[in-house]
Protein backbone atom coordinates (compact mmCIF):
# COMPACT_ATOMS: atom_id res chain seq x y z
CA UNK A 1 0.00 0.00 0.00
CA UNK A 2 1.47 3.37 -1.01
CA UNK A 3 0.93 6.33 1.27
CA UNK A 4 2.61 9.69 1.42
CA UNK A 5 3.52 11.16 4.79
CA UNK A 6 4.04 14.93 4.78
CA UNK A 7 5.67 16.07 8.01
CA UNK A 8 5.04 19.55 9.31
CA UNK A 9 4.43 21.20 5.92
CA UNK A 10 2.45 24.39 6.69
CA UNK A 11 -0.89 24.75 4.91
CA UNK A 12 -4.26 26.43 5.34
CA UNK A 13 -7.63 24.70 5.66
CA UNK A 14 -9.95 25.66 2.82
CA UNK A 15 -13.60 26.16 3.61
CA UNK A 16 -16.10 23.62 2.32
CA UNK A 17 -19.18 24.46 0.27
CA UNK A 18 -20.87 21.32 1.58
CA UNK A 19 -22.68 21.30 4.93
CA UNK A 20 -20.64 19.55 7.62
CA UNK A 21 -21.88 17.12 10.27
CA UNK A 22 -20.86 17.48 13.91
CA UNK A 23 -18.04 14.94 13.55
CA UNK A 24 -17.12 14.84 9.84
CA UNK A 25 -16.42 17.68 7.42
CA UNK A 26 -15.50 17.65 3.76
CA UNK A 27 -13.41 19.63 1.27
CA UNK A 28 -14.49 19.27 -2.38
CA UNK A 29 -16.21 15.91 -1.75
CA UNK A 30 -19.28 15.00 -3.79
CA UNK A 31 -22.36 13.67 -2.04
CA UNK A 32 -21.66 10.03 -3.09
CA UNK A 33 -18.10 10.34 -1.80
CA UNK A 34 -19.35 11.74 1.51
CA UNK A 35 -21.57 8.67 1.84
CA UNK A 36 -18.58 6.41 1.07
CA UNK A 37 -16.49 8.21 3.68
CA UNK A 38 -19.18 7.94 6.36
CA UNK A 39 -19.25 4.18 5.75
CA UNK A 40 -15.44 4.02 5.88
CA UNK A 41 -15.46 5.84 9.24
CA UNK A 42 -18.07 3.40 10.62
CA UNK A 43 -16.03 0.39 9.41
CA UNK A 44 -12.80 1.87 10.82
CA UNK A 45 -14.56 2.45 14.15
CA UNK A 46 -15.48 -1.24 14.21
CA UNK A 47 -11.83 -2.14 13.53
CA UNK A 48 -10.60 0.19 16.29
CA UNK A 49 -13.20 -1.05 18.77
CA UNK A 50 -12.23 -4.68 18.08
CA UNK A 51 -8.58 -3.78 18.65
CA UNK A 52 -9.23 -1.94 21.93
CA UNK A 53 -11.36 -4.85 23.14
CA UNK A 54 -8.49 -7.22 22.32
CA UNK A 55 -6.17 -5.26 24.61
CA UNK A 56 -8.76 -4.71 27.35
CA UNK A 57 -9.03 -8.52 27.50
CA UNK A 58 -5.25 -8.74 28.12
CA UNK A 59 -4.66 -10.73 24.95
CA UNK A 60 -1.18 -11.09 23.51
CA UNK A 61 -1.32 -14.22 21.36
CA UNK A 62 -0.41 -14.97 17.76
CA UNK A 63 -2.21 -11.94 16.27
CA UNK A 64 -0.16 -9.56 18.42
CA UNK A 65 3.16 -11.38 18.00
CA UNK A 66 2.78 -11.63 14.19
CA UNK A 67 2.56 -7.87 13.77
CA UNK A 68 4.38 -6.52 16.85
CA UNK A 69 6.75 -9.26 18.02
CA UNK A 70 6.95 -11.35 21.20
CA UNK A 71 5.10 -9.95 24.20
CA UNK A 72 6.90 -7.12 25.91
CA UNK A 73 4.97 -5.10 28.51
CA UNK A 74 6.18 -1.66 27.37
CA UNK A 75 5.61 -2.35 23.66
CA UNK A 76 2.21 -3.98 24.34
CA UNK A 77 1.07 -0.96 26.36
CA UNK A 78 2.23 1.41 23.62
CA UNK A 79 0.17 -0.41 20.98
CA UNK A 80 -2.80 -0.58 23.35
CA UNK A 81 -2.67 3.19 23.98
CA UNK A 82 -2.32 4.00 20.27
CA UNK A 83 -5.44 2.01 19.36
CA UNK A 84 -7.30 3.73 22.22
CA UNK A 85 -6.24 7.10 20.76
CA UNK A 86 -7.30 6.08 17.25
CA UNK A 87 -10.73 4.98 18.45
CA UNK A 88 -11.17 8.25 20.36
CA UNK A 89 -10.53 10.20 17.15
CA UNK A 90 -13.06 8.09 15.22
CA UNK A 91 -15.76 8.20 17.90
CA UNK A 92 -15.44 11.55 19.60
CA UNK A 93 -13.39 14.07 17.59
CA UNK A 94 -13.76 15.99 14.33
CA UNK A 95 -12.22 14.59 11.15
CA UNK A 96 -11.95 16.50 7.88
CA UNK A 97 -11.64 14.84 4.45
CA UNK A 98 -10.03 16.55 1.47
CA UNK A 99 -11.17 14.84 -1.74
CA UNK A 100 -9.12 16.96 -4.21
CA UNK A 101 -5.67 17.53 -2.68
CA UNK A 102 -2.91 19.11 -4.77
CA UNK A 103 -0.07 16.71 -3.93
CA UNK A 104 -1.37 13.30 -5.08
CA UNK A 105 0.93 11.10 -7.14
CA UNK A 106 0.24 7.96 -9.18
CA UNK A 107 -0.59 4.86 -7.15
CA UNK A 108 -1.14 6.82 -3.93
CA UNK A 109 -3.99 6.24 -1.48
CA UNK A 110 -3.56 9.57 0.27
CA UNK A 111 -1.59 11.41 2.92
CA UNK A 112 -1.79 13.40 6.16
CA UNK A 113 0.15 16.12 7.93
CA UNK A 114 0.96 14.39 11.26
CA UNK A 115 1.33 17.64 13.21
CA UNK A 116 -2.15 18.89 12.26
CA UNK A 117 -4.22 20.62 14.90
CA UNK A 118 -7.93 19.90 14.95
CA UNK A 119 -9.75 19.20 12.83
CA UNK A 120 -7.40 16.42 11.71
CA UNK A 121 -7.47 16.35 7.90
CA UNK A 122 -7.00 13.29 5.68
CA UNK A 123 -6.14 14.01 2.02
CA UNK A 124 -7.51 11.34 -0.33
CA UNK A 125 -6.04 10.34 -3.71
CA UNK A 126 -7.45 8.23 -6.56
CA UNK A 127 -6.42 4.75 -5.33
CA UNK A 128 -8.42 5.21 -2.10
CA UNK A 129 -11.69 5.32 -4.04
CA UNK A 130 -10.97 2.05 -5.88
CA UNK A 131 -10.09 0.11 -2.70
CA UNK A 132 -12.54 -2.31 -1.09
CA UNK A 133 -14.56 -1.20 1.95
CA UNK A 134 -12.94 -3.61 4.42
CA UNK A 135 -10.23 -6.27 4.34
CA UNK A 136 -6.60 -6.01 3.29
CA UNK A 137 -5.58 -2.51 2.08
CA UNK A 138 -9.18 -1.35 2.46
CA UNK A 139 -10.65 2.12 2.89
CA UNK A 140 -11.42 1.40 6.56
CA UNK A 141 -7.91 0.07 7.15
CA UNK A 142 -6.43 3.12 5.44
CA UNK A 143 -8.15 5.38 7.98
CA UNK A 144 -6.54 3.37 10.80
CA UNK A 145 -3.19 3.78 9.00
CA UNK A 146 -3.50 7.56 8.68
CA UNK A 147 -4.94 8.21 12.13
CA UNK A 148 -2.02 6.32 13.72
CA UNK A 149 0.33 8.88 12.13
CA UNK A 150 -1.04 11.96 13.88
CA UNK A 151 1.13 13.17 16.74
CA UNK A 152 -1.62 12.74 19.34
CA UNK A 153 -2.64 9.26 18.16
CA UNK A 154 0.63 7.38 17.80
CA UNK A 155 3.11 9.37 15.69
CA UNK A 156 3.79 6.34 13.48
CA UNK A 157 5.53 6.58 10.11
CA UNK A 158 5.80 4.72 6.79
CA UNK A 159 8.83 2.57 7.61
CA UNK A 160 7.71 -0.43 5.50
CA UNK A 161 4.84 -1.06 3.08
CA UNK A 162 2.74 -4.19 2.54
CA UNK A 163 2.03 -7.17 4.76
CA UNK A 164 5.37 -8.86 4.14
CA UNK A 165 7.38 -5.71 4.76
CA UNK A 166 5.43 -4.90 7.92
CA UNK A 167 5.72 -8.43 9.30
CA UNK A 168 9.50 -8.55 8.72
CA UNK A 169 10.23 -5.39 10.73
CA UNK A 170 11.91 -5.76 14.09
CA UNK A 171 9.49 -5.41 17.03
CA UNK A 172 10.99 -2.02 17.93
CA UNK A 173 10.24 -0.70 14.42
CA UNK A 174 6.94 -2.54 13.99
CA UNK A 175 5.42 -0.58 16.87
CA UNK A 176 6.31 2.62 14.95
CA UNK A 177 5.06 1.53 11.50
CA UNK A 178 1.64 2.65 10.23
CA UNK A 179 0.94 -0.45 8.13
CA UNK A 180 1.36 -2.73 11.16
CA UNK A 181 -1.56 -1.00 12.87
CA UNK A 182 -3.66 -1.25 9.71
CA UNK A 183 -2.97 -4.95 9.12
CA UNK A 184 -3.49 -5.90 12.76
CA UNK A 185 -6.93 -4.21 12.62
CA UNK A 186 -7.91 -5.64 9.21
CA UNK A 187 -6.67 -9.14 10.23
CA UNK A 188 -7.06 -10.62 6.75
CA UNK A 189 -6.23 -13.38 6.23
CA UNK A 190 -7.38 -14.12 9.75
CA UNK A 191 -4.72 -14.93 12.35
CA UNK A 192 -6.16 -16.88 15.29
CA UNK A 193 -4.72 -15.74 18.62
CA UNK A 194 -4.45 -19.36 19.88
CA UNK A 195 -3.49 -18.34 23.41
CA UNK A 196 -4.98 -18.07 26.89
CA UNK A 197 -5.83 -14.68 28.35
CA UNK A 198 -7.71 -13.50 31.41
CA UNK A 199 -9.11 -10.50 33.25
CA UNK A 200 -9.95 -9.87 36.91
CA UNK A 201 -13.07 -7.90 37.78
CA UNK A 202 -11.16 -5.45 40.01
CA UNK A 203 -7.63 -4.04 40.19
CA UNK A 204 -8.04 -2.95 43.82
CA UNK A 205 -10.39 -3.29 46.78
CA UNK A 206 -10.74 -1.48 50.10
CA UNK A 207 -12.19 -3.59 52.92
CA UNK A 208 -12.84 -0.43 54.94
CA UNK A 209 -12.73 -0.38 58.75
CA UNK A 210 -12.74 -3.68 60.62
CA UNK A 211 -12.19 -4.58 64.27
CA UNK A 212 -8.68 -5.89 64.88
CA UNK A 213 -8.15 -9.58 65.66
CA UNK A 214 -11.45 -10.50 63.95
CA UNK A 215 -12.12 -11.70 60.39
CA UNK A 216 -14.25 -9.82 57.87
CA UNK A 217 -16.79 -11.31 55.52
CA UNK A 218 -15.16 -12.49 52.31
CA UNK A 219 -14.95 -10.50 49.09
CA UNK A 220 -15.03 -12.43 45.83
CA UNK A 221 -12.82 -11.62 42.85
CA UNK A 222 -13.82 -13.05 39.47
CA UNK A 223 -11.23 -14.37 37.00
CA UNK A 224 -12.58 -14.67 33.42
CA UNK A 225 -10.96 -16.54 30.52
CA UNK A 226 -10.88 -14.02 27.64
CA UNK A 227 -8.56 -16.03 25.39
CA UNK A 228 -8.97 -18.71 22.72
CA UNK A 229 -7.86 -21.74 24.73
CA UNK A 230 -8.39 -23.10 28.25
CA UNK A 231 -6.96 -21.10 31.15
CA UNK A 232 -5.00 -22.69 34.00
CA UNK A 233 -4.50 -20.76 37.24
CA UNK A 234 -1.15 -22.11 38.39
CA UNK A 235 -0.71 -20.23 41.67
CA UNK A 236 -2.37 -17.77 44.04
CA UNK A 237 -0.62 -15.69 46.69
CA UNK A 238 -1.75 -12.99 49.12
CA UNK A 239 0.21 -10.65 51.40
CA UNK A 240 -0.61 -8.38 54.34
CA UNK A 241 -3.45 -8.99 56.82
CA UNK A 242 -5.45 -10.76 54.13
CA UNK A 243 -6.11 -14.43 53.42
CA UNK A 244 -7.63 -16.67 50.75
CA UNK A 245 -10.79 -18.10 52.29
CA UNK A 246 -11.67 -20.24 49.27
CA UNK A 247 -11.26 -20.37 45.50
CA UNK A 248 -12.56 -22.28 42.49
CA UNK A 249 -9.58 -21.38 40.28
CA UNK A 250 -6.60 -23.52 41.27
CA UNK A 251 -6.48 -27.06 39.93
CA UNK A 252 -9.41 -26.31 37.61
CA UNK A 253 -9.44 -25.81 33.84
CA UNK A 254 -11.27 -22.57 33.04
CA UNK A 255 -12.94 -22.91 29.64
CA UNK A 256 -13.08 -20.08 27.10
CA UNK A 257 -15.46 -17.32 28.35
CA UNK A 258 -15.91 -19.15 31.69
CA UNK A 259 -14.99 -17.74 35.11
CA UNK A 260 -13.77 -18.78 38.53
CA UNK A 261 -13.76 -16.95 41.88
CA UNK A 262 -11.32 -16.19 44.69
CA UNK A 263 -12.70 -15.23 48.13
CA UNK A 264 -10.47 -12.97 50.26
CA UNK A 265 -10.92 -12.02 53.95
CA UNK A 266 -9.36 -9.25 56.04
CA UNK A 267 -8.08 -9.92 59.58
CA UNK A 268 -6.30 -6.78 60.88
CA UNK A 269 -3.65 -7.50 63.48
CA UNK A 270 -3.44 -3.91 64.67
CA UNK A 271 -5.40 -0.68 64.79
CA UNK A 272 -3.95 0.93 61.66
CA UNK A 273 -4.20 0.99 57.87
CA UNK A 274 -2.66 -1.95 56.06
CA UNK A 275 -1.93 -2.89 52.46
CA UNK A 276 -1.65 -6.24 50.72
CA UNK A 277 -1.65 -7.82 47.28
CA UNK A 278 -3.46 -10.73 45.67
CA UNK A 279 -1.30 -12.23 42.90
CA UNK A 280 -2.77 -14.57 40.29
CA UNK A 281 -0.41 -16.63 38.10
CA UNK A 282 -1.63 -18.42 34.96
CA UNK A 283 -0.57 -20.04 31.70
CA UNK A 284 -1.60 -16.93 29.70
CA UNK A 285 0.79 -14.86 27.59
CA UNK A 286 0.36 -12.04 30.10
CA UNK A 287 0.77 -14.54 32.88
CA UNK A 288 0.13 -12.64 36.12
CA UNK A 289 -2.31 -10.09 37.49
CA UNK A 290 -2.38 -8.34 40.84
CA UNK A 291 -5.17 -6.85 42.95
CA UNK A 292 -4.22 -4.16 45.47
CA UNK A 293 -5.88 -4.79 48.85
CA UNK A 294 -6.34 -2.19 51.58
CA UNK A 295 -8.12 -2.06 54.92
CA UNK A 296 -8.02 -0.37 58.30
CA UNK A 297 -7.96 -2.13 61.63
CA UNK A 298 -9.84 -0.43 64.47
CA UNK A 299 -9.50 -1.16 68.17
CA UNK A 300 -12.27 -3.11 69.90
CA UNK A 301 -14.64 -0.88 71.90
CA UNK A 302 -13.85 -1.19 75.65
CA UNK A 303 -14.92 1.04 78.57
CA UNK A 304 -13.27 1.25 82.04
CA UNK A 305 -15.49 2.51 84.89
CA UNK A 306 -14.05 5.58 86.62
CA UNK A 307 -13.12 5.45 90.39
CA UNK A 308 -14.23 8.33 92.63
CA UNK A 309 -12.44 9.09 95.92
CA UNK A 310 -14.28 11.36 98.35
CA UNK A 311 -12.19 14.02 100.14
CA UNK A 312 -11.13 13.26 103.69
CA UNK A 313 -13.51 14.49 106.41
CA UNK A 314 -11.91 15.78 109.62
CA UNK A 315 -13.90 15.91 112.83
CA UNK A 316 -12.99 19.06 114.85
CA UNK A 317 -11.00 18.45 118.04
CA UNK A 318 -12.50 19.45 121.39
CA UNK A 319 -9.96 20.57 123.98
CA UNK A 320 -10.92 19.91 127.61
CA UNK A 321 -9.36 22.01 130.31
CA UNK A 322 -7.08 19.15 131.42
CA UNK A 323 -7.23 16.58 128.51
CA UNK A 324 -6.30 16.87 124.86
CA UNK A 325 -7.87 14.18 122.71
CA UNK A 326 -6.49 13.34 119.26
CA UNK A 327 -8.89 14.26 116.46
CA UNK A 328 -10.27 11.16 114.78
CA UNK A 329 -10.09 11.24 110.97
CA UNK A 330 -12.48 9.34 108.70
CA UNK A 331 -11.76 8.72 104.96
CA UNK A 332 -14.40 7.11 102.71
CA UNK A 333 -13.92 5.76 99.16
CA UNK A 334 -16.83 5.32 96.76
CA UNK A 335 -16.50 3.16 93.55
CA UNK A 336 -18.98 3.87 90.77
CA UNK A 337 -20.72 0.90 89.17
CA UNK A 338 -19.01 -0.34 85.96
CA UNK A 339 -20.43 1.06 82.71
CA UNK A 340 -21.55 -1.46 80.07
CA UNK A 341 -19.84 -1.19 76.65
CA UNK A 342 -22.48 -0.36 74.06
CA UNK A 343 -22.26 -1.37 70.38
CA UNK A 344 -25.27 -0.07 68.50
CA UNK A 345 -26.96 -2.30 65.93
CA UNK A 346 -26.88 -1.37 62.24
CA UNK A 347 -30.06 -1.42 60.20
CA UNK A 348 -30.00 -1.66 56.41
CA UNK A 349 -32.64 -1.92 53.71
CA UNK A 350 -32.15 -2.46 49.98
CA UNK A 351 -35.22 -1.89 47.83
CA UNK A 352 -35.99 -1.75 44.12
CA UNK A 353 -37.35 1.70 43.25
CA UNK A 354 -38.21 3.78 40.19
CA UNK A 355 -40.21 0.93 38.67
CA UNK A 356 -37.53 -1.61 39.50
CA UNK A 357 -34.62 0.16 37.71
CA UNK A 358 -32.78 1.57 40.74
CA UNK A 359 -31.53 0.20 44.02
CA UNK A 360 -32.27 2.43 47.02
CA UNK A 361 -30.09 1.67 50.06
CA UNK A 362 -30.81 3.03 53.55
CA UNK A 363 -28.33 2.43 56.40
CA UNK A 364 -29.53 3.43 59.85
CA UNK A 365 -31.07 6.88 60.05
CA UNK A 366 -29.84 10.34 59.11
CA UNK A 367 -29.96 11.30 62.79
CA UNK A 368 -27.11 8.85 63.53
CA UNK A 369 -24.75 11.27 61.70
CA UNK A 370 -22.27 8.61 60.54
CA UNK A 371 -20.88 7.85 57.11
CA UNK A 372 -21.12 4.11 56.40
CA UNK A 373 -19.30 2.27 53.62
CA UNK A 374 -21.08 -0.67 52.05
CA UNK A 375 -20.66 -3.28 49.33
CA UNK A 376 -23.28 -4.20 46.72
CA UNK A 377 -23.34 -7.88 45.76
CA UNK A 378 -25.07 -9.36 42.69
CA UNK A 379 -26.21 -12.96 42.48
CA UNK A 380 -24.55 -14.91 39.69
CA UNK A 381 -25.82 -18.45 39.61
CA UNK A 382 -25.63 -19.73 43.19
CA UNK A 383 -22.95 -17.23 44.27
CA UNK A 384 -22.97 -13.65 45.48
CA UNK A 385 -20.30 -11.57 43.73
CA UNK A 386 -19.23 -8.13 44.97
CA UNK A 387 -19.38 -5.23 42.49
CA UNK A 388 -16.07 -3.39 42.08
CA UNK A 389 -17.60 0.06 42.66
CA UNK A 390 -17.29 1.60 46.14
CA UNK A 391 -20.32 3.07 47.89
CA UNK A 392 -21.04 4.95 51.09
CA UNK A 393 -23.77 7.00 52.72
CA UNK A 394 -22.94 10.47 54.01
CA UNK A 395 -23.26 12.16 57.40
CA UNK A 396 -26.26 14.16 56.14
CA UNK A 397 -28.35 11.38 54.61
CA UNK A 398 -28.70 7.70 55.29
CA UNK A 399 -29.91 6.92 51.76
CA UNK A 400 -28.01 6.08 48.54
CA UNK A 401 -29.73 5.51 45.16
CA UNK A 402 -27.76 3.45 42.61
CA UNK A 403 -28.50 2.74 38.92
CA UNK A 404 -27.83 -0.95 38.17
CA UNK A 405 -28.85 -3.46 35.48
CA UNK A 406 -31.61 -5.91 36.25
CA UNK A 407 -30.75 -8.73 38.63
CA UNK A 408 -30.80 -9.78 42.29
CA UNK A 409 -28.81 -7.60 44.69
CA UNK A 410 -28.03 -7.36 48.38
CA UNK A 411 -26.06 -4.92 50.49
CA UNK A 412 -23.30 -5.84 52.98
CA UNK A 413 -22.39 -3.24 55.61
CA UNK A 414 -19.13 -4.05 57.47
CA UNK A 415 -18.87 -3.39 61.19
CA UNK A 416 -17.16 -0.20 62.36
CA UNK A 417 -16.32 1.18 65.77
CA UNK A 418 -19.58 1.45 67.73
CA UNK A 419 -21.78 -0.25 65.12
CA UNK A 420 -22.37 -3.87 64.11
CA UNK A 421 -22.17 -5.17 60.53
CA UNK A 422 -25.26 -6.40 58.68
CA UNK A 423 -26.46 -7.87 55.36
CA UNK A 424 -29.71 -6.71 53.76
CA UNK A 425 -32.49 -8.81 52.31
CA UNK A 426 -32.48 -9.42 48.56
CA UNK A 427 -33.80 -6.76 46.19
CA UNK A 428 -34.70 -7.61 42.60
CA UNK A 429 -34.28 -5.05 39.80
CA UNK A 430 -36.45 -5.92 36.81
CA UNK A 431 -35.28 -3.34 34.24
Amino acid sequence: MLFVSLLAIPRAHASSDIARSAALSYLSCSSPRQTTLATAVADATTYATTATTYFSHNRAGSLFTYWFGAYDAARWNTVKQNYTNIRTELVGNSIEFDCLPNLCSAGTYGFVYPTDTRPLTIHLCDVFWTAQSTGTDSRAGSLIHWLSQFTGSGATANLAYGQSGAHNLSPALAVQNSDNYEYFAENEPNIADNAAAFTVNASSHDFGNHTQATTSTSEEFVVTNTGDIALAVTALAVTGDFAIASDTCRSNVIAVSASCTIAITFSPLGASSTNGTLTIATNAAISTATVALTGTGVAAVTTTAPTTTAPATTIPTTIAPTTTAPAPTTTSTTTAPALISTVRPTTVSAKATNGGSRLTVRIGTASQKISRKFVVQVKRGSKWVALSAKYATSRTTATKVIDLPKGQYRVVVPSVSGFTGVTSTVARLVK
